[in-house]
């Protein structure tokens, strides 16, 4: 098994990789750890900021009863992503990258 970090400031502390290199020995990807962890902004990742969010609240609308049934409304949600609302993520992805270059890696998100 692999644990993978974000790039939260308390994964960076020596307490925290010394228990992870105790319990995931060369198996753990993050800031300082075995396995370098490339730096990306959530802002500029599709997958944070939109399909995950859209996914968990489609599938999570109400409560799931069996894991087939976790499974099945998780395949039906991926099937209703239309591709009028790829377009728009590939825009908005776009925009992001603009925002990005013009801030010159800065943060953006309050201009979104």
């Amino acid at each position: 098994m692999w644990l993978q970090l974000d790039g939260a400031p308390a994964h960076f502390s020596v307490t925290v990789r010394h228990h992870l290199n105790e319990h995931f020995p060369n198996a753990w990807i993050g800031p300082q750890g075995p396995t370098a962890w490339p730096p990306r902004s959530a802002d500029l990742t599709p997958m944070d900021y939109f399909l995950w969010r859209v996914v968990k609240s489609d599938v999570y609308r109400v409560p799931a009863t069996t894991r087939e049934d976790m499974v099945e409304r998780i395949q039906q949600s991926f099937q209703r992503i239309s591709p009028l609302v790829l377009s728009n993520v590939r825009r908005s992805f776009r925009r992001r990258a603009e925002l990005c270059l013009t801030e010159n890696d800065h943060h953006f998100e309050q201009l979104l």
